[in-house]
Parts: structure tokens; C-alpha cells; sequence
């Protein structure tokens, strides 16, 4: 399952780019849930997270450039993700072992200067 909503709070920032060919996202939020009864927040995982150009219906995963890392209580944050410019949605999907994956589906700002999807 892709959600199409992010799974947090502020719109997905970007920051300058460093190679004239892509952009540093601001950390992106997601929250893992496990057993018994699949609500239950998961802590403690080690997560692979993929990326793939959500413009297309069936994504080509690769592994993301950044890293992830554990906030508390079942919630992880993606951290120093770079993507290309031409990309205009991107498609997380944050997997780790016993646990249903996590697919985050989330628009990118199309400008080259800071901005944000408002």
C-alpha cells in the first residue's frame, strides 16, 4: 500500500542543492507499527529504506542516500536525502524485518531555489 499523504506534520521543505542536479530534503517522519496486534508501535528496528521516482505507476526502487534514524515510540526520521530535480513526487518505502512496510508517497517542489509544497 503507497499512502498518499505524508506521515508528518510540515510540508515537504527542500534545501539547496549541491551539484546543481539535486536537492537535500528536510527529514522525512514515519511511524512503524508491528505484533501482536499491528497498532502497536515497533522500536528498536534497523530499517532499509528505498526511493523510487514517483512519477512512474511502478516505481524502480534503489536504496536512499541518506540514513535513518530512531525518534522514540515507534516513530524513525529519513535524514540527508538527496533527489534529483527533475523529480516532482517521490516514493519512500521503509521496510525491517517481522513488520509491515511503510510506503510514503509525497510531492517535491519543482522550483531551484528553497521552497516549499504549500
Amino acid at each position: 500500500m503507497i499512502y498518499s499523504a505524508p506521515m508528518q506534520s510540515d510540508p515537504l521543505w527542500f534545501w539547496s542543492d549541491r551539484d546543481q542536479n539535486t536537492r537535500l530534503l528536510l527529514p522525512v517522519r514515519f511511524f512503524m507499527v508491528g505484533p501482536p496486534d499491528w497498532i502497536t508501535p515497533r522500536t528498536g528496528l534497523t530499517i532499509t529504506a528505498l526511493r523510487g521516482n514517483g512519477n512512474e505507476h511502478y516505481p524502480a526502487w534503489e536504496a536512499c542516500t541518506g540514513w535513518v534514524s530512531e525518534i522514540g515510540d515507534g516513530w524513525y526520521q529519513l535524514n540527508g536525502e538527496y533527489v534529483p530535480w527533475d523529480w516532482f513526487e517521490v516514493v519512500f518505502s521503509f521496510r525491517a524485518r517481522s513488520v509491515p512496510d511503510c510506503n510514503i508517497r509525497l510531492p517535491v517542489t519543482p522550483e531551484r531555489t528553497c521552497g516549499h509544497v504549500g
